[in-house]
């Protein structure tokens, strides 16, 4: 069912599995083993004290004593626990048995592209599209926090019952932010089929478009049934991989619209720049022929901020009251400094025209508010605080830099802080939802993860004050 990854120029490691019955860790009881990889053994097991069942991936024996290895080992962990998201495989545990490091993941029961592309052949357009898309979507939400995947694969994409598609194995994952490089020095990480120019170069590793070459070659596959670059040998490959233009894909077959063709073509671009330049681009390309739009931006969660409460109480105080809260101007320092920045708003603003319509008030694409008020936390800061708590000691200082009214630090402790504010003349939905959002990242700048801020109280929406709650841990 599961098939990791396997490091670019490495033999599968032969090692004993973990026989049927036997616990790994305190309290996961072996029940069959999933699928071996280069650098361990998936098995499905039962968590003994609530009876789930998860998939466990074991680093192998040999390799848990390079300590390199067991660092990429463990941040694959780290790196997918940062993301909660419909199309990435969620890591619930880590920990270490018989000094073996292991990550506890949700067991997913499906096939992955590579059992049904070698089972059935290529997939039809419209379907080869919806599964792009939903990769892509979890990449965005990867992106968002950081990550660049570095392997996708068909074995690494995982069709789920009822049209669902999971992305997983972060093993060559890598930091679009500080953090060291655990690649080892000469050796590009990654299958190589599916290794982007720059990877082999040795320059980009940390760019989100080496993933969008990575779903241009899986969708390609998905399409053609073949790769678009095949050798005889490792170095032609290689070389092919550099210099040569993909095959037609008429070449393959006839039915797949040429516009769709267009998409797979530039995803492959030699040059990284003349490539869609993120993730949500391609996948907004990839719409009319078939993938999914993405959720609407006036909907659910925004990473770590779930504004459907928000948006429900606005509803009904709009119902009964027969006026809606006020939404606009933004503070116009938070603003202006947003406009002057070059930061990209992820799946928001690309133009000051955009922003501006923020500016004027009256939006109802909240999560954009949301979006600014993170970029707002990243110019903030030349150096972030050495933690979370930390910060929200000083927190009551940026809220009167960008707002109005008087902030007041309640309570914080060890993975909390709460703020209220008063005094504020015109209360503002759209400015308490933008410093949510500014909230929100300068904790996880400052080192919080599994982030989440909620306005439970607004003045503009009828209450005395409004009143943040941000919890996290690290």
């Amino acid at each position: 069912m599961i098939t990791p990854i396997t490091p670019l120029f490495s033999h599968e490691a032969q090692t004993t599995p973990f026989p049927i019955g036997s616990q790994i860790g305190d309290k996961y009881r072996v029940q069959r083993v999933l699928g071996h990889g280069g650098m361990g053994i998936v098995y499905k097991a039962a968590n003994t004290d609530i009876g789930r069942v998860v998939a466990v991936k074991v680093l192998h024996a040999h390799l848990s004593k390079d300590e390199v290895v067991r660092a990429r080992f463990e941040r694959e962990a780290r790196s997918a626990a940062l993301v909660r998201h419909p199309n990435v495989v969620e890591v619930l545990d880590m920990g270490a048995t018989n000094d073996r490091p292991y990550i506890v993941m949700e067991y997913v029961r499906g096939v992955s592209v590579a059992e049904t592309l070698e089972s059935s052949g290529a997939f039809a357009p419209s379907t080869a599209s919806r599964i792009a898309g939903h990769v892509l979507s979890g990449l965005e939400a990867l992106h968002q926090v950081g990550v660049v995947h570095r392997d996708l694969k068909p074995e690494n994409v995982m069709l789920v019952a009822g049209g669902g598609v999971k992305l997983f194995d972060l093993g060559v994952a890598a930091q679009l932010i500080g953090g060291q490089d655990l690649t080892p020095s000469g050796l590009t990480m990654g299958t190589p089929h599916y290794v982007s120019p720059e990877q082999l170069r040795g320059d980009r590793v940390r760019d989100p478009r080496v993933d969008v070459y990575g779903v241009g070659v899986l969708l390609f596959e998905m399409l053609a049934g073949s790769r678009p670059f095949v050798a005889k040998n490792v170095r032609d490959l290689l070389s092919s991989i550099l210099n040569d233009a993909p095959p037609p894909m008429r070449a393959f077959r006839t039915d797949v619209p040429f516009g769709l063709e267009s998409v797979v073509r530039r995803a492959l671009v030699k040059d990284a720049d003349a490539r869609y330049p993120n993730a949500r681009a391609m996948m907004e390309a990839l719409i009319p022929y078939g993938a999914s739009p993405p959720d609407p931006e006036n909907g659910g969660t925004d990473d770590g901020i779930d504004l459907r409460t928000l948006n429900l109480r606005e509803r009904r105080r709009t119902i009964a009251h027969h006026v809606a809260p006020k939404l606009g101007p933004l503070p116009r320092l938070a603003i202006a400094s947003v406009l002057r920045s070059e930061e990209s708003l992820d799946g928001g603003f690309s133009s000051k025209h955009q922003l501006s319509e923020l500016e004027r008030g009256g939006t109802q694409k909240r999560s954009r508010v949301v979006r600014a008020g993170r970029v707002l936390a990243k110019l903030s800061f030349d150096q972030p605080y050495p933690t979370p708590e930390a910060f929200f000691q000083e927190v009551t200082h940026y809220y009167a830099r960008f707002m109005s009214g008087t902030a007041h630090l309640v309570r914080s402790g060890e993975g909390f802080g709460v703020l209220e504010v008063t005094g504020m003349d015109a209360p503002n939905l759209s400015a308490s939802v933008l410093f949510l959002g500014f909230l929100r990242e300068a904790v996880e700048l400052c080192g919080g993860r599994h982030v989440e801020a909620q306005l439970p109280h607004a003045k503009s929406l009828g209450d005395p004050i409004d009143r943040y709650e941000v919890t996290w841990s690290r």
